[in-house]
């Protein structure tokens, strides 16, 4: 067993094997104690986005090296549940994972439309002993949606807990074009305004404690958008064209060494496919220069979660297919030194 993290490539979960058709929809946590937590969708009969689709994880305490068998975290019947976004509170040790649901029958395009069955909830669950077990899923949608949703998407990938004051402590959860907070460790939850644009959100906080909002948009460049109270509102979006974009997920952190902080994002870096999964450092912390990139994979590539493994690892799940598919052949965890973006 590694006890310390080192270069490494797993493939995670693998289309076709364990029962599931396909596995989509990472989203990576590494624990206080060091256990790596990754979160995937499990889709039954097929690749699509609707239908049984299972919420699943595995968990490694080498730090990648090994994972344990998969384990459903949320199987209801035959409807649709998944996209994950975890955060861990650092005070209370205690791990929260929100998921949406929907009738696995209706489609994106019915319920966006308000001919589905039924719309698009948001729920949360919480594990204490580093997602060994689970509470039940609890719908939280009356407390945090705003008026009128109807279609709706925690992350994928990450949450984050806020560390510069006034708003020090808060939990932050992305959502589809909003953002929910809690002040109290997760006792009650609230949800922040609605931007009405962007889709699949990541958050980072930046050195002075404004927050940074990193959105999936339509083919050309990631939106970018600020909040100076805590993700209870943002600003209007602006465009950073370093970031080239597909119309795919990415994922962002604030990695942290010392007093030293880095703003580390990864996306397909392409304007026409979902190829070249590349994660791109700001030395400057600055959500508009981006001046240090790695490349993890050339072919095609999809969703991505990124995660802080020490003070010199970082850790990235994505999907991933062979050349000329669609990306989502398997789930890949590597592990790459943080001294491969700044050298």
């Amino acid at each position: 067993m590694h006890t310390q993290p080192k270069p490494m490539r797993k493939n995670v979960f693998v289309s076709g094997e364990e029962g599931y058709d396909t596995y989509r929809i990472p989203a990576l946590l590494c624990t206080k104690d060091g256990v790596l937590l990754a979160f995937a969708e499990g889709r039954h009969a097929n690749r699509a986005d609707h239908g049984d689709i299972d919420l699943l994880l595995k968990r490694s305490f080498d730090f990648g090296a090994t994972w344990e068998p998969a384990q459903i975290v949320w199987d209801d019947g035959e409807n649709t549940c998944g996209n994950p976004a975890a955060v861990q509170d650092s005070d209370t040790g205690r791990i929260w994972l929100f998921a949406t649901r929907n009738k696995g029958t209706d489609t994106e395009d019915q319920i966006r439309a308000g001919i589905s069955e039924e719309k698009r909830t948001v729920w949360n669950m919480f594990s204490d002993d580093n997602g060994a077990t689970w509470s039940s899923p609890v719908n939280i949608s009356d407390r945090v949606q705003p008026e009128g949703t109807l279609w709706d998407g925690t992350g994928p990938g990450n949450g984050i807990q806020l560390r510069k004051a006034p708003y020090k402590g808060r939990l932050v959860i992305p959502a589809n074009g909003y953002t929910i907070y809690s002040n109290n460790h997760g006792e009650t939850w609230v949800g922040g305004k609605s931007s009405g644009v962007a889709s699949e959100l990541t958050v980072a906080e930046l050195p002075d404690g404004t927050l940074t909002r990193n959105d999936r948009n339509e083919p050309g460049y990631r939106a970018i958008s600020l909040s100076y109270n805590g993700g209870e509102s943002w600003l209007k979006p602006f465009y950073n064209e370093q970031l080239l974009e597909s119309c795919c997920e990415g994922s962002q952190i604030t990695f942290y060494r010392g007093a030293k902080q880095f703003l580390i994002f990864s996306n397909p870096a392409d304007q026409n496919d979902r190829v070249k999964m590349t994660v791109r450092l700001s030395s400057k912390n600055s959500c508009m220069d981006y001046d240090k990139s790695y490349l993890i994979n050339e072919g095609p590539s999809g969703y991505s979660s990124l995660a802080q493994l020490s003070k010199d690892y970082i850790g990235i799940i994505y999907e991933e297919a062979d050349p000329g598919r669609y990306p989502c052949d398997r789930l890949v965890f590597v592990a790459f030194g943080l001294d491969n973006l700044i050298k």
